[in-house]
C-alpha cells in the first residue's frame, strides 16, 4: 500500500488595507480583502462586509481646443 498525503488547500491570501479603519470597533490597520473577493474583513472584531464591484469612471476629454 502507497501512502500520499492530500494535497492541502490553497488557501486565499489576505491583503491588508493601509490606513483603514473597521466602521464597527474603529481599529486601524485590521481591515483586510481575501484575494479574489469583494469581502472585506477585521481580525480584531470579525466584521465582515461584502462590496459591490465598481465599475471604474471613465473621463472623456476632447483633444479639440475651443475657439
Amino acid at each position: 500500500m502507497i501512502y500520499r498525503p492530500e494535497k492541502p488547500q490553497k488557501s486565499q491570501t489576505r491583503k491588508f488595507i493601509a490606513g483603514a479603519s473597521c466602521p464597527v470597533c474603529s481599529q486601524v490597520d485590521k481591515i483586510y480583502i481575501e484575494d479574489g473577493t469583494q469581502t472585506l474583513s477585521c481580525i480584531s472584531c470579525g466584521h465582515h462586509e461584502t462590496r459591490e464591484k465598481e465599475e471604474p469612471e471613465i473621463i472623456v476629454r476632447s483633444s479639440r481646443q475651443k475657439d
